[in-house]
């Protein structure tokens, strides 16, 4: 008999830290989606409208990597405006989105929409820097090959990648059985078949993975290339050690920036299909489900900060000096 109210007295206790730990996860979930969308959405919409401002006056609208800028600015705007707030109002005011027979429209859209966007921003990011590295490493081929048209391009050949690459969220997405908090739209695979179940679990997480970490490697080495040829170079064009001092943290920091906010949600959500086909529990636990909630609004908040942060490294990226505008963006 005593062993048993041992036994009965330790249950009891393990399931009150247990409740303890939902409460808190689920209040600090709470809390972090109703006050981070908006200032994010305020900060990303105010800067990706100066950028695009400054990308159209006349010095900068002969520039090609202005092209990608004012491009990346209109797709972080768009991105913030229907996609964060959509997830935002659904998450405080569930009630905004009336269930219907063509509900699933709406999600497919999203689905589609966010994950391309996600894509078409990296890829612009890649592209860009990879037109500074060949503008420092080969100045005699920027008028050649780096010109405003070419830019465009580019724009639209990483548009349709974007479309190709995630298309297929457009066969299964719909919007999550009621109940669930983290988010407004899921896949749902086995509705079309266990082929495309399997290649949602087993395949595509990985695909983008490593879609993402080719982009951090691309990233990384055409900053390593700018840093070597200024390091290199004593004209004064590039302001000797100077402007060394001056590259080395903003490169690193913008090859990190973009690595340290995109990578955590996308290995997340690669870990999240793995556990879904072996868990069925996840969403129906309360303890499983407070935990994925908080995880995933943290690296999805996470993602959306960068959107916010590319104005800021655009500004590093400029410097006034001796009345003249230098930049690393060359013609």
């Amino acid at each position: 008999m005593a062993d048993d109210n041992v036994t009965t007295t330790r249950w009891h206790v393990t399931e009150n830290t247990t409740n303890v730990e939902v409460t808190r996860r689920q209040t600090l979930s709470i809390f972090i989606n109703l006050l981070l969308p908006p200032v994010l959405t305020t900060v990303g919409v105010t800067c990706g409208a100066m950028t695009i401002l400054t990308m159209r006056t006349k010095y900068f609208r002969r520039v090609s990597a202005s092209v990608y800028l004012k491009t990346g600015a209109l797709n972080d705007i768009l991105a913030l405006l229907i996609l964060l707030t959509a997830h935002w109002l659904y998450l405080n005011q569930p009630g905004a989105f009336v269930r219907t027979e063509s509900s699933h429209l709406m999600c497919k859209f999203f689905n589609f929409y966010g994950t391309g966007n996600i894509d078409f921003g990296m890829l612009l990011t890649v592209a860009m820097t990879t037109e500074r590295a060949l503008s420092i490493a080969s100045p005699f081929c920027v008028a050649k090959y780096l010109s405003v048209k070419r830019a465009w391009r580019i724009v639209l050949g990483i548009l349709c990648v974007s479309v190709l690459k995630n298309s297929h969220f457009l066969l299964a997405s719909d919007l999550v059985p009621e109940g669930r908090t983290d988010r407004l739209c899921d896949t749902f695979p086995e509705r079309i078949g266990p082929g495309y179940e399997a290649f949602l679990y087993d395949v595509w997480p990985w695909i983008h993975v490593t879609f993402v970490i080719l982009c951090g490697i691309t990233l990384v080495v055409n900053n390593s290339v700018i840093l070597y040829f200024v390091y290199q170079s004593q004209a004064d064009r590039f302001s000797g050690g100077q402007t060394w001092r001056h590259l080395v943290p903003m490169l690193i920091g913008e090859s990190m920036l973009l690595i340290a906010l995109t990578f955590p949600f996308t290995l997340h959500l690669a870990l999240l299909a793995i556990r879904i086909k072996y868990d069925s529990t996840i969403y129906t636990d309360p303890h499983k489900a407070s935990a994925e909630t908080l995880v995933f609004s943290v690296t999805f908040y996470m993602l959306y900060s960068n959107k916010c942060a590319n104005f800021f490294m655009f500004c590093a990226t400029v410097t006034r000096k001796q009345g003249t505008w230098r930049t690393k963006f060359r013609e």
